[in-house]
């Protein structure tokens, strides 16, 4: 399953490179922005499992891949808002023993401050959103959602990389009646994101 994951993630790198390069960006962050990122991350999460009026609580913590994709707006060469999708993947066992893959995440509309104007500078930047926690390459996915947050900080080391260290914060929910699904997840990532504008 990962390795159809590595693949997508690959392909579409690309297309945004390819695509960015066709519409000639002009390299200044005032304007459209596309980006995409890719470094390990660890999830740490809580799940409390509601089911008949009995509760079970269990925590763990998982070493993956993260990523990172954006879309937005340079409001002038410090500020770029823009939506944003940081997601952890890993591997965990399911009830029934098989290994199946988790996306730990948020997506969140989010701005981003650069402490330069020229293309080497320090940034922060913060969102607020969603967060998921979704077994999307599974037969019968589950999706949970909720409240998500991320802040974080890096380097734009040249015009389009740069290196990004975030937090992230998320409540996902799922279930119904007797039965329910609460988790709990703060997301550590450390990416290399690649940049048009």
């Amino acid at each position: 399953m990962t390795s159809r994951f590595l693949a997508a993630f690959t392909i579409l790198v690309l297309l945004t490179l390819t695509t960015a390069t066709s519409f000639a960006f002009d390299g200044q962050r005032k304007g459209f922005v596309v980006g995409a990122g890719l470094g390990p991350g660890i999830s740490s999460f809580t799940q409390d499992l509601t089911l008949a009026g009995q509760t079970g609580s269990a925590s763990d913590s998982k070493f993956g891949l993260a990523t990172d994709f954006r879309m937005g707006y340079g409001v002038n060469d410090r500020i770029v808002i823009f939506y944003n999708n940081r997601v952890n993947w890993f591997g965990i066992r399911n009830a029934n023993d098989e290994e199946v893959t988790i996306a730990d995440g948020v997506g969140c509309v989010s701005a981003q401050y650069f402490f330069a104007p020229g293309p080497v500078s320090w940034f922060v930047s913060g969102g607020l959103g969603y967060s998921a926690w979704s077994t999307p390459f599974e037969k019968n996915a589950r999706n949970s959602f909720g409240f998500g947050l991320f802040g974080g900080g890096g380097y734009q080391f040249s015009q389009a990389w740069g290196a990004e260290v975030s937090v992230s914060y998320g409540d996902p929910s799922d279930g119904e009646g007797l039965a329910r699904l609460e988790t709990s997840t703060v997301g550590l990532r450390a990416t290399l994101n690649v940049a048009a504008y």
